[in-house]
């Protein structure tokens, strides 16, 4: 059994040069980092994965934000870019934020796409037999 008050804070910068050896197809700028704490209380375990600029193949984050927050009463993760660019997309200023509400995951996304601003909102859960089940909440497309 884990002593709940037991706890580690950490922050681990990724160099590209490390990132290489494990694929060629991805370049990362050399000032993203990882930072947390990880806790045997779940509640007080929380994420921040910071990088300026990531490439895999030919797409391409900029300005990418990633918070897991067990604390935090509004929302549970948080996604930010600023721009994206691959598989026919060209999104900026992207954001998906996401909590829990009646054991439900609820999620909204806005972005833009081609000077158009969107606002997506759907949730996900099980249903009594523990299936799936996805819906999408009234937007703006």
């Amino acid at each position: 059994q884990l002593d709940p008050s037991k706890f580690v804070n950490f922050s681990i910068n990724f160099k590209e040069k490390l990132l290489r050896a494990l694929s060629d197809d991805i370049s990362i700028d050399d000032n993203s980092f990882l930072r947390g704490r990880l806790s045997a209380n779940a509640n007080e375990t929380a994420l921040q994965f910071d990088v300026p600029y990531i490439r895999y193949e030919d797409k391409v984050f900029s300005q990418l934000r990633l918070t897991l927050d067990n604390e935090n009463p509004l929302y549970k993760s948080f996604i930010h870019f600023e721009e994206f660019q691959g598989m026919g997309l060209n999104l900026s200023q992207f954001q998906l934020i996401n909590t829990v509400i009646n054991d439900r995951l609820h999620f909204r996304a806005e972005y833009d796409s081609n000077s158009l601003h969107n606002e997506v909102n759907f949730y996900s859960t099980l249903d009594g037999n523990q299936e799936l089940e996805f819906a999408i909440q009234p937007s703006k497309i």
